[in-house]
């Protein structure tokens, strides 16, 4: 407590006590000779006490008849200053800016200063001190913190005089506003009275915190759609009364009203995944396959507009299977949905021209073929467009990839065509031969007869090789590379042997060389440029053939050019593929470069 020798001192008009941390001063607004006198400070605690002291003499300006009749002499004249407008006290949350405006007027104008407390503000980054030729000026705070309150003045001065404003700065901690199932919470600072109420209907949505108590009071409920509105917090003491109003927007996590279902396409095919959530605003979705996120590409496009997320696939590779999970994602939470994409290869199989084979009566026959496709494959057996059951007649098995019709006891009524279909989900194909049956034979023996999509024909004693046409299986990608990296297009081909591949470009077909490397291994066909440059960049066809059949497709490879730079003598220099390309000042800046191009772009 501060004291004179006949009383303790209390902040009034007159007298104003300031604290900060260890920083005690008392501040007498206007001073008269009434105020002389010793003045003592006495800090307390549990402990003890201690006591400064020290005297204010005040003392009466006397102007000497000399100094009058120089002042009449030389007519030496002008204003003290003058507070038109005054700098006004503020209460603000934390984060926020602040301004203390003033404007002053006087002759010769005023020199303006700053101060919190007893101390002197210098101008920084967070604290900005402005003035203008008319006088007016302002103290802007930036992004304020709770240690920033306190008494603030503004002090003007000149040779014929000086004056002074104060004000005091509140800053407290921001209201926060916070998602379903937890509290809007308004923190009450010292000496403030705080109620909450809501503009519509009463409401008792708070939590009051008090400085200095352990336990805190509060009154809370969950929050509901219907709390959703404006509130109004109002804060008042014995000077005044401040308020402000907040919005409270109460959401809910979103969830789907239309997932997506399961999928089953062919290589190359399209793949489109939809599904719907119930909110986009503040909505974030991400997809993931097999745990891994989906990223947007040119192979993967992503969307999410009017509540619709989408995934399309221009063409589906095997790579693209999978389980996919959408995750919608707000504030408050969020839902999944999930199903599988099936990437499957057509069923594939070559069938020869109709054969017509003649058997004997009595005999058991064996038509046998083999197939391959993605699981799961479907086979199906016909005769004369009758399709076949197993029973005692008929035998009927698939074996790694074999599939096998027995007809036990030929008879001549068995003669007619037979078909083989076989079928996933990704389509189908079947084959047929004509079989006779003459009349009976007392030699029995089994004809196997073995159309093979892929592989061979077998009959008594003759083999003969089905040839399969050559065929790409998956087409090579379109890639872009930075020049001077490697660069490799690769195709999936299939077909028997012997395929031939060949690489062109713009019409002219390539070789193996230095520069390029053609080759084919375990039905991948590839071309590598092993140091690309712009020039390389163009479509290439690749074609792969045999003796039965021949298929094409066409990629395109891009080379970006690559850039370098390097300072010299406060220069930027940009090098593109050995070329300079642009030349800039370089200027330091504290927080940052600045670059200045030879046209005054800031780069």
């Amino acid at each position: 407590g501060l004291l004179v020798p006949s009383e303790v001192i209390t902040s009034s008009s007159v007298y104003k006590m300031i604290e900060e941390k260890e920083d005690c001063t008392l501040v007498i607004t206007k001073v008269t000779s009434e105020y002389e006198g010793e003045y003592s400070c006495t800090a307390t605690n549990r402990f003890g006490q201690t006591t400064c002291t020290t005297y204010l003499e005040v003392k009466s300006v006397d102007v000497s008849q000399a100094e009058k009749w120089v002042e009449k002499m030389f007519k030496v004249t002008g204003q003290p200053p003058t507070f038109s407008v005054q700098i006004q006290p503020l209460r603000c949350s934390e984060g926020t800016e602040v301004l203390f405006n003033y404007k002053v007027s006087g002759d010769p104008i005023p020199d303006v200063n700053w101060y919190k407390g007893a101390f002197q503000i210098q101008p920084n980054r967070t604290r900005i001190i402005s003035s203008n030729p008319d006088g007016s000026g302002c103290l802007k705070l930036k992004t304020v913190k709770q240690e920033d309150s306190g008494m603030y003045m503004c002090k003007a001065s000149n040779k014929f005089g000086e004056a002074s404003c104060s004000a005091e700065l509140a800053v407290v901690k921001e209201t926060v506003v916070v998602s379903k199932q937890e509290q809007v919470t308004v923190v009450q600072q010292k000496g403030y009275k705080v109620s909450v109420t809501e503009q519509a209907t009463e409401s008792r949505l708070y939590q009051v915190s008090l400085p200095g108590q352990d336990r805190t009071r509060s009154d809370q409920m969950s929050l509901e759609l219907a709390h959703q509105g404006v509130y109004l917090c109002k804060a008042s003491n014995s000077v005044g009364t401040a308020t402000f109003t907040t919005e409270l927007w109460v959401v809910d996590k979103p969830s789907f009203v239309k997932p997506f279902d399961q999928v089953s396409a062919a290589v190359n095919d399209p793949v489109r995944l939809e599904c719907q959530v119930n909110e986009d605003i503040g909505v974030t979705i991400t997809w993931t396959r097999d745990g891994k996120k989906v990223h947007q590409s040119m192979d993967c496009k992503l969307s999410f507009e009017d509540k619709l997320a989408v995934v399309e696939i221009p063409k589906a590779k095997l790579k693209d299977s999978g389980k996919y999970v959408c995750t919608a994602t707000n504030e408050a939470g969020s839902s999944s949905c999930e199903a599988l994409v099936m990437v499957q290869v057509h069923v594939i199989h070559f069938c020869p021209k109709p054969l017509c084979f003649t058997w004997k009566q009595g005999i058991a026959a064996r038509l046998q073929c083999s197939v391959k496709g993605s699981p799961e494959l479907h086979i199906h057996w016909f005769w004369d467009e009758h399709e076949l059951n197993e029973g005692e007649k008929y035998k009927m098995s698939l074996k790694n990839g074999v599939a096998i019709l027995e007809i036990l006891n030929l008879v001549v009524a068995d003669s007619g065509r037979y078909s083989c279909e076989v079928s996933n989900n990704a389509g189908s194909d079947s084959c047929s031969t004509l079989v006779a049956v003459k009349g009976l034979s007392s030699v029995g023996f089994i004809l196997v007869l073995q159309i093979l999509f892929t592989f061979f024909l077998l009959k008594p004693n003759k083999s003969v090789c089905i040839p399969e046409p050559a065929r790409i299986v998956e087409p090579a990608a379109s890639i872009s590379v930075t020049a001077g990296e490697s660069a490799t297009l690769e195709c999936t081909i299939s077909g028997s042997p012997e395929l031939k591949v060949k690489w062109f470009r713009d019409g002219k077909e390539m070789t193996s060389g230095r520069k390029h490397k053609l080759t084919v291994k375990d039905k991948t066909a590839s071309m590598k440029i092993l140091t690309a440059e712009k020039s390389d960049s163009a479509d290439y066809k690749i074609q792969v053939s045999n003796k039965v059949g021949k298929d094409e497709c066409t990629c395109s490879l891009t080379v970006l050019g690559s850039w370098s730079c390097f300072i010299s003598n406060s220069a930027l220099i940009l090098i593109d593929d050995g070329h300079m390309i642009h030349s800039c000042c370089l200027f330091y800046l504290p927080c940052c470069f600045l670059l200045i191009s030879p046209s005054n772009l800031i780069l």
